[in-house]
């Protein structure tokens, strides 16, 4: 009984199951006097949108996007850094995605260490050596991205889907 209280106005989301709170209702938040509430909540808060926006090929907006479109969204909204839309990418084909990271390169550093905000670029999923999907670094250990199948998501840097994956990351050159 006590479980079910405590999901109330909440729906599972991704796989690493956490609660959303649903239109309406208001967002959980950290203990008082903990030393970073403000800023970790609104972090997480701000997490929970974008891992709740459905996958839309080509998509660029709350409505739906794709796994570019997650990225940019992310840097229109929470970092005001405006980035290519690259309308007409086809991100469901590997080749798009490739596409898009040969041509953003000039604005990218790669980086070792992954920090808040960096891009992550994998490999799909099934051991290709192609890089054809895209996250972004949050809470530093954990990469949020959206695909067809399972739409948004946020997962472990460490876990194994992650790590077969070969990510790498890169850190745009507004934040360097």
């Amino acid at each position: 009984m006590a479980a079910d209280a405590s999901r109330a106005g909440h729906r599972q989301c991704g796989r690493d199951h956490r609660r959303v709170p649903l239109a309406g209702q208001p967002a959980r938040r950290m203990a008082e006097g903990s030393r970073h509430e403000g800023q970790r909540a609104g972090a997480v808060d701000m997490r929970d949108r974008f891992a709740a926006i459905p996958f839309l090929a080509e998509g660029r907006g709350d409505e739906g996007c794709d796994c570019w479109g997650l990225v940019w969204l992310w840097y229109r909204d929470v970092l005001r850094i405006a980035l290519p839309r690259y309308d007409g990418v086809a991100v469901d084909d590997p080749r798009g995605i490739d596409r898009v990271i040969r041509i953003a390169e000039a604005d990218w550093t790669p980086v070792d260490t992954p920090r808040d905000h960096d891009v992550v670029v994998m490999r799909a999923v099934g051991g290709s050596r192609a890089d054809s999907h895209l996250g972004i670094v949050v809470e530093t250990r954990k990469v949020m991205h959206t695909t067809e199948r399972l739409g948004g998501q946020v997962q472990r840097l460490s876990s194994p889907l992650i790590r077969s994956r070969a990510p790498r990351f890169f850190r745009h050159h507004a934040l360097v």
